[in-house]
């Protein structure tokens, strides 16, 4: 009877290869002809678009932009307070031994430090530390042997596989905008200096081809007020959205995985129905990239042979990323700053921002550990100084732990952090506390080795006689187990067993004797 196999499709994510490169963007920029001649810059800002990513023979090549905005002091006593937006693109190879074209890539930007000075009074220059977290990965079909048949005395090693089918990912933009109302304590709007957003994702759910997504876009707005002092005002608003994302085969309850950003962000003065510009109108182009997988077990035949007929079987060792779980969550971050004695007092704050950078993590102990540093930023009206405007930066290292239930070092996660709240204090003219809220989020996988069987059929050429049943005592050794003692002498499992008297086969003690009755196995003429 002809050799007979059953066998079942997988879809397997294999990771090619990781890198994190780093990349300066530089730029001499002029100042617009609208815009007041250069005095004394404040803070410069860099936000990163990716707009191009291709993998292609052992390289990845990444496209994308810095929007870099830049707050300044000018020489007019009407509007001292001015800003400016740039742009500067950048191209990037990263090298990847083992890419090939039309594979997967995901890229993560962040800017880690930017530099900056004024070259003359119409032009400044911006140079910006870039680190792009490249990630290639490549999904492939195999058809898996799980059953054979039409062998009656076949030896079959099975064994469960937890696989992680990705079934798809898929990218949407949607507009989110709102005309803002100002606070009643808020003086009216004569020019807004800038705006920053941010999306955060609340939640997210999959549905029959779709992943539905809800968050919010957290709004900051620097103006300068219509009145006798042009005084500087920050007004914060989060506005929400919900988005769904089409993805080809995803359905109720499977793992999702979503990264928003606010790709472009609009902000314009509206006047009310008395006339007067109280009303910020604001527009946030936000990009959702969504992945949707589902973990299942996978029964496969790992290991085969027959004591009787010779068998050809052909094999393929798989490197299988399994879906481990997800989590995220919530830590804040009190610190109170010292204002160096060279540096101007706190009269009042018009605005602090925190952004936190990872620079390590660690995965053990039933949590993923997390450090970084906070960067904060704080622009103020200095008390007791010629110059009123003032920007002070310092950084806060944080150490925090996500909660993931039987995870191991050998395990990998993909982060994420998030500002998600932030709240101030000046406590004294030399003194500010910051009380900031961040999110950590973690998808934690783990990477295993497998061989499994494809092909099964029985080798071609006349067999010679069997010969005749021999006795070997065979003494254990480290690491063996029953399976590879019987394949080795063709012979079963089953019948060491019972010819041994051995009850648990899980137990093997070095250097025991084993009795084998063995049968040699045929010869190809």
């Amino acid at each position: 009877m002809a050799v007979e196999v059953i066998r079942d499709l997988i879809k397997v994510e294999q990771v090619i290869g990781e890198e994190l490169a780093q990349t300066m963007v530089e730029g001499d920029f002029v100042v617009s002809d609208e815009k007041p001649d250069l005095n004394r810059i404040l803070a410069v800002d860099g936000r990163v678009t990716i707009s191009g990513k291709e993998a292609l023979q052992d390289r990845v090549v990444v496209e994308g932009s810095i929007k870099f905005t830049l707050l300044y002091i000018s020489d007019e006593k009407e509007s001292p307070l001015c800003s400016i937006e740039v742009d500067q693109s950048f191209t990037q190879n990263v090298e990847l031994p083992g890419v090939k074209p039309k594979m997967n890539v995901r890229i993560k930007g962040t800017v880690e430090h930017i530099d900056y000075g004024i070259i003359n009074s119409r032009k400044f220059k911006a140079n910006a530390v870039l680190n792009l977290d490249v990630k290639v990965t490549n999904v492939i079909q195999l058809e898996v042997v799980k059953k054979i048949e039409g062998v009656e005395d076949i030896q079959v090693l099975s064994d469960n596989i937890k696989v992680t089918d990705v079934i798809g990912e898929g990218t949407s933009q949607t507009m989110v905008k709102e005309d803002i109302e100002l606070p009643d304590d808020k003086p009216l709007i004569d020019n807004i200096l800038y705006s920053q957003a941010q999306a955060v994702v609340r939640d997210k759910r999959t549905m029959e081809n779709r992943v539905v997504v809800e968050g919010e876009v957290n709004l900051k707005t620097l103006y300068v007020a219509d009145d006798d002092d042009k005084s500087i005002n920050y007004v914060q608003h989060s506005i929400p959205f919900s988005q769904f994302v089409q993805v080809d085969g995803a359905l109720e309850n499977m793992d999702c995985e979503v990264e928003a950003s606010v790709d472009e962000v609009y902000s314009s003065v509206r006047e009310n129905a008395m006339g007067e510009a109280t009303i910020l109108a604001a527009e946030a182009v936000v990009g959702l990239w969504v992945r949707v997988c589902f973990t299942e077990d996978i029964q496969a035949v790992m290991d085969a042979y027959s004591p009787t007929r010779n068998l050809e079987i052909g094999t393929k060792d798989l490197k299988i990323v399994q879906m481990v779980g997800q989590g995220d969550a919530d830590v804040v971050i009190k610190e109170s700053i010292d204002i160096p004695s060279e540096v101007p007092e706190v009269s009042k704050v018009y605005s602090i921002d925190a952004r936190p950078m990872i620079t390590d993590h660690k995965i053990g102990d039933d949590r993923v550990i997390v450090e970084g540093i906070l960067g904060i930023n704080m622009l103020y009206m200095a008390a007791n100084s010629e110059q009123l405007v003032h920007n002070y930066a310092w950084e806060v290292p944080f150490r925090h732990f996500i909660p993931f239930d039987g995870i191991a070092q050998d395990m990998e996660a993909d982060l994420t952090i998030d500002t998600t709240a932030l709240e101030y204090n000046v406590i004294a003219p030399d003194e500010v506390e910051v009380k900031t809220t961040l999110r950590a989020s973690a998808v934690v996988t783990r990477q295993v080795e497998k061989k499994v069987i494809l092909t099964v059929k029985e080798a071609e050429g006349e067999q010679q006689p069997q010969e005749l049943s021999s006795i070997t005592i065979y003494y254990v050794k480290e690491g063996d187990i029953l399976w590879d003692i019987a394949k080795r002498f063709n012979t079963t499992v089953e019948d060491i067993l019972k010819t041994n008297e051995i009850e648990d086969q899980e137990k093997l003690d070095k250097g025991k004797p084993i009795l084998i009755y063995r049968r040699k196995q045929y010869k190809l003429a």
